[in-house]
């Protein structure tokens, strides 16, 4: 497989700060649709302040879109990683919120995310190696009750500083980083059921990149 990073790697490098200014919602998520074009950061800064000034709203709604796209961006980077691989086949409609892709037959929504230093101080290192469970019903809790709400299989790639959690979210595009993680996990697989109550049964697990 190729060692070569892909050009929108350059791009998300020049984020400097994510800024989650608001706790995502339908409203500005909608304002924001342009983030699934874009394909530079200073294409995203353009049409974030366009639209702020259309629709006067406060200069935040700029660093919202920044964050959303740097979250789509990375989440499909993760994706195209896992089906570079034979037993991966990525799901035929991209437009599929519940699904990205099939592993070993089983549809899997993969989740790229990271442990803050908040975080870092509930859920330690060893802790999501060696009992993951616990994390991952807290994310399926912690999860948007809005259009994002889902209760599906799920794979979590976790991205984790231990030294600086603060920093956790840069590692979502260390893609050579990442590609390491994702070939070893895929030469051998594991997802186990998780119970979330109400009679809901996932398989979920947590494929965790740290460093």
């Amino acid at each position: 497989m190729s060692s070569n990073a892909p050009p929108i790697v350059a791009e998300l490098l020049k984020v400097s700060s994510l800024a989650w200014t608001r706790v995502q919602d339908d409203a500005w998520n909608r304002l924001s649709v342009f983030i699934y074009q874009a394909q530079t950061l200073r294409q995203v800064e353009d049409m974030a302040q366009r639209v702020a000034m259309q629709n006067k709203l406060r200069i935040e709604f700029i660093d919202y879109a920044i964050a959303r796209w740097y979250t789509h961006k990375t989440h499909d980077l993760v994706v195209d990683l896992f089906c570079r691989h034979a037993n991966v086949k990525r799901w035929p409609n991209p437009r599929e919120r519940a699904v990205d892709f099939e592993l070993d037959n089983i549809p899997f929504d993969l989740k790229l995310t990271h442990v803050s230093a908040g975080q870092a101080r509930r859920f330690s290192v060893e802790a999501l190696k060696t009992q993951p469970d616990e994390y991952i019903m807290w994310l399926y809790r912690e999860q948007s009750k809005q259009e994002r709400f889902g209760v599906n299989n799920r794979l979590f790639v976790v991205c984790y500083n231990q030294a600086r959690p603060d920093d956790s979210w840069k590692l979502k595009r260390d893609w050579h980083r990442l590609a390491g993680v994702v070939d070893a996990y895929l030469l051998r697989p594991t997802y186990h059921p998780v119970v979330l109550g109400r009679n809901a049964r996932v398989l979920s697990d947590v494929i965790l990149v740290s460093k």
